[in-house]
């Protein structure tokens, strides 16, 4: 492997899974019915970078993801590592939901 490559385990794509379920979009009219959760979150996270005027990636600016919840497989093994998310607020609205969603897939990014 050639040094500064971080090849990403498989299981890690699962964490992409688990993020939009850490907040529950169901029984709100919002706009989801008969949508995809993931192209509801990118939909959302464009019309906030409009809203503000910034670009979508910048909008995680003040929330980190740390995403070896299930430990780390390559380039080093421990699976002791433990995974963590800084910068979370009490919100538990949609616009919050997508940029935990982003977040966590800018961690993952190779």
């Amino acid at each position: 492997m050639t040094s500064g490559c971080r090849a990403r385990s498989p299981s890690q794509g699962e964490d992409i899974d688990q993020a939009p379920s850490q907040v529950s979009v169901e029984g709100r009219s919002n706009g989801i019915e008969g949508q995809h959760i993931v192209g509801y979150l990118n939909t959302l996270l464009k019309k906030i970078a409009s809203r503000n005027g910034k670009p979508v990636d910048v909008l995680t600016k003040d929330i980190h993801v740390l995403p070896d919840f299930h430990g780390n497989r390559s380039p080093l093994a421990d699976p002791t590592m433990k995974g963590m998310i800084c910068g979370l607020s009490l919100s538990t609205d949609d616009e919050q939901l997508a940029i935990l969603y982003l977040a966590t897939v800018q961690a993952l990014a190779p």
